[in-house]
């Protein structure tokens, strides 16, 4: 067990979204609020670029082994990621070769409440 907020989840994103020219795309729906650290909010949806890798401070969709979308800010080291939810002292380590699904290019917000 972990202390602090619990991860975020993403639903299923709906690929082929034609929001990229030239890149595979996608929408998510954000379901939780872990990541209120990083403004993401429980019912955002975010745009992911269809990737296998994420980069350095990338907000990344990282599938669990039940292949579930989780987003991560997220940080290689090595063969593993080490995965954060803008709390300090709350990040975790991926297990050894973690599967990216793709990364975040905007987060969408409605407005009305």
């Amino acid at each position: 067990p972990h202390p602090g907020p619990p991860p975020v989840r993403l639903a299923e994103a709906t690929w082929r979204a034609p929001l990229a020219p030239g890149r595979e795309t996608g929408v998510a729906r954000v379901v939780g609020d872990g990541l209120r650290a990083l403004d993401i909010r429980d019912g955002d949806h975010v745009v992911l670029a269809r990737r296998d890798e994420a980069e350095h401070g990338d907000l990344a969709a990282v599938l669990d082994e039940a292949d579930r979308a989780w987003l991560w800010k997220v940080y290689p080291d090595g063969d593993r990621l080490r995965l954060s939810m803008g709390h300090p002292g709350l990040e975790r380590t991926s297990a050894p070769h973690p599967r990216v699904q793709g990364v975040v290019l905007a987060v969408l917000r409605s407005l009305r409440t």
